[in-house]
Order: C-alpha cells, then sequence, then structure tokens
C-alpha cells in the first residue's frame, strides 16, 4: 500500500518525499472499516493496534491544530458527542 511504501518500521517516513506535498494525504482504510461514528477513544485504539509507532491525537471539531504535515502522526476529529466526525488523516 502507499502506507508501507513511505513509513518504516519505526514509524518514520522511509521514502516518497513527494507525499507530503499533497494536502490531506488519506491515511490507510483501517483494515477495511470507516472509523466515523465510533468514539475518539475508540478510533484511537484501533489505529494504535493497527500501528502503535503512530501519534494518535484526538481534537474537538473547531479546535486549532498546527499545520505541520507528520507522517508519524493521526488527528481523531470529534464532534460534541465525542465521536469521529471525519475520517481520521495521517498528517
Amino acid at each position: 500500500t502507499l502506507w508501507d511504501a513511505v513509513m518504516g518500521e519505526d514509524g518514520h517516513q522511509t521514502r516518497g518525499m513527494f507525499i507530503g506535498r499533497f494536502d490531506n494525504v488519506p491515511v490507510p482504510s483501517w483494515e477495511g472499516h470507516s472509523l466515523v461514528g465510533m468514539t475518539g477513544d475508540e478510533a484511537k485504539a484501533v489505529i494504535e493496534d493497527i500501528n502503535p509507532s503512530l501519534q494518535v491525537q484526538i481534537i474537538p471539531e473547531g479546535w486549532m491544530a498546527t499545520a505541520d504535515h507528520r507522517l508519524d502522526r493521526v488527528r481523531i476529529f470529534v464532534g460534541e458527542d465525542g465521536n469521529v466526525t471525519r475520517e481520521p488523516q495521517r498528517g
């Protein structure tokens, strides 16, 4: 997969620097399941189970976040009810 092609076993980018130039490059399909609608903690557990080396952040919708792009980070945006509002993305 695209994910495997650029991520090393330690979770750091190994090759494919061009990917960082695209906004909102999709993360893996999370083993074929959508995480939208899960609680933020459930989604975080799924992501960490798939790749424990990722830094996973749960962020309420509308909150400020840094604009830097990191391939070892996944942000999970949650609504007021604590449920995931959009598919988590790495970056």
